[in-house]
């Protein structure tokens, strides 16, 4: 405790030392009071269902226990788990004496399904507890793993700015399967750091659950063991639908991709990403629509995967650091383009935020002050601005501005110029280094 303290006084006495201290202790006091939120909604029967006839804000987690029921009524008698009446049925028996004729449609995978089927061996306050802490220990083992070699104190600021920050709050309060982005980018990362093929494949089972963000992820893994990743993902992923077949039937399977589509009419003022923010403008109903989605997706894949192993390949060649910016890039780019990116889902960020941070601070005098102290405060300051991004959503919404895209499109494009900057001077002070094609 004392090393913590005299560690704590030492850095107040260097330049970023303030800006430290005013991210540390908004997040914790905001992030404390938050939390204290969630524990009252909870507990006053405000976050769930609780059997009284009265407004509830219904938490996404209710979607995942209707998946697991579901699951479990398919293995008595056949059951179309993605048919909207069926899973309205349910929806309604959760939360009754209330009822509804829009239930939190559930369109993930049917494997998902399955895997929720275990839960709902619990109640769904208990289920939901359970949920909640598993979150919580991945988080926070994630946070050690990524800061284990920078000592205790560097644990305890990363730990209270991921579970303080916003994001990362609101998956708890919605019980949404967002809690457990960080930890499986931090998984992947640092398998992938190690130059780890086998773990790194098998790290990226977890975005089989989210698999709109896998693509542009999947890039470096690609590059460094191409064909173990293929037959990795693909055993994964035929293992999975196989026993999904064999325990919800092959017509569910079926059903999945056109149960996908539902997710297209979910309000796109919502998503904090391209997709989102083109709500705003004219002809929206062009721009928003499943094929142009598709297509930008496409459009990035194609984009992330020259700059990957063309671009990465040029920078790495200069500087092996350079691959820590282009991994965190790639991270905040799945979020912007992926066809449906939840502000909670923004989680997943806080890695590029600490691998652009550390990358920026390494590399201060050749990014100058500007460039330097602009990344410092996207990146260190993120947990304590993603509250005032966070509960000033409805006055950007009022003004057609999408708060985290915002900050995500700022955040790529300050270090895409900071990282060539940096090439670029690394290049003149060694001459013996000849640029790639020069």
């Amino acid at each position: 405790m004392k090393e913590l303290v005299k560690s704590f006084l030492e850095l107040l006495r260097k330049p970023e030392g303030f800006l430290w201290v005013t991210v540390i202790t908004v997040t914790a006091m905001v992030g404390t009071i938050a939390y204290i939120a969630i524990f009252k909604l909870f507990f006053d029967g405000m976050l769930l269902p609780c059997g009284i006839a009265r407004p509830t804000p219904v938490a996404d987690f209710v979607c995942y226990y209707l998946a697991g029921v579901l699951a479990q009524q398919n293995f008595a008698h056949p059951v179309h788990i993605y048919d909207t009446a069926a899973q309205l049925i349910v929806y309604n028996d959760l939360i009754k004496p209330n009822a509804d004729v829009h239930p939190l449609y559930c369109p993930y995978p049917p494997y998902f399904f399955l895997l929720m089927g275990l839960l709902v061996m619990l109640s769904l306050r208990d289920s939901f507890v359970l949920f909640c802490a598993l979150g919580l220990v991945a988080n926070l083992v994630a946070v050690y793993f990524l800061f284990k070699d920078d000592g205790w104190m560097h644990i305890v600021i990363a730990a209270i700015l991921v579970i303080g920050c916003f994001p990362t709050w609101q998956g708890f309060l919605l019980g949404n399967t967002s809690i457990f982005l960080f930890p499986a980018a931090c998984l992947y990362a640092l398998n992938w750091k190690r130059r780890n093929a086998m773990a790194s494949c098998l790290s990226l089972i977890p975005y089989l659950f989210k698999f709109q963000y896998m693509p542009l992820q999947l890039l470096p893994a690609l590059a460094s063991s191409r064909w173990k990743l293929v037959a990795t993902l693909g055993v994964s992923l035929g293992a999975l639908m196989l026993l999904s077949v064999a325990l919800l039937g092959l017509q569910n399977v079926l059903e999945f991709p056109k149960a996908m589509n539902q997710t297209y009419t979910f309000k796109p003022e919502y998503f904090q990403n391209i997709r989102g923010q083109l709500a705003y403008l004219p002809f929206r109903d062009f721009f928003l629509t499943q094929s142009m989605s598709n297509l930008r997706l496409g459009l990035a894949f194609i984009i992330g995967a020259w700059f990957w192993f063309k671009e990465q390949a040029k920078l790495a060649k200069v500087d092996l650091d350079f691959e820590f910016p282009c991994f965190s890039l790639l991270i905040v780019a799945s979020a912007i383009v992926s066809p449906y990116t939840f502000v909670h889902d923004y989680s997943m960020v806080l890695l590029p935020c600490a691998w652009i941070w550390s990358w920026s601070k390494h590399h201060k005098l050749q990014l100058g002050k500007f460039l330097s102290l602009s990344l410092i405060c996207l990146t260190m300051g993120f947990p304590a601005l993603s509250w005032i991004m966070g509960l000033a959503l409805p006055n950007f919404s009022a003004v057609g501005v999408q708060p985290f895209t915002l900050w995500a499109e700022l955040l790529m494009i300050l270090t895409i110029v900071g990282m060539y900057r940096v090439y670029r001077l690394k290049l003149q002070d060694n001459p013996l280094v000849i640029e790639p094609n020069s």
